[in-house]
């Protein structure tokens, strides 16, 4: 329902984002979300996998597209998602793996540095 989806929003940080817009989750968004910046796709994309419920969540390059402040708040939502299911994280920003709990290294396709 509207609390869980508000629930998803704020964990992924943009719930804030959505309320400010005329017609909050009403409004009408361009094709692929073309209207909204990088970031605000980045984080309506976690709220759409955190509401899925799935046991396996597989995020490419999280916070790539954010500022530091959302990124800290993406980076702390994976943490507890982490906690209940598997995340998987591909990422080439090192800060992004800081609260993973293993991490795999892959260079060319290689394992060059396992850390747990």
């Amino acid at each position: 329902g509207q609390e869980a989806l508000e629930r998803a929003c704020a964990a992924a940080g943009v719930l804030d984002e959505i309320r400010a817009i005329p017609g909050g989750f009403d409004a009408m968004v361009a094709e692929a979300g073309t209207s909204l910046s990088g970031g605000q796709r980045q984080r309506l994309a976690l709220a759409r996998a955190l509401l899925a419920h799935r046991p396996v969540l597989l995020v490419d390059e999280p916070t790539s597209a954010l500022d530091d402040r959302s990124a800290l708040t993406v980076a702390e939502t994976l943490e507890r998602v982490a906690a209940e299911r598997i995340v998987l994280m591909i990422s080439h920003r090192p800060e992004a793996l800081a609260r993973v709990a293993d991490v795999r290294v892959l260079r060319d396709g290689v394992l060059v540095k396992e850390a747990s």
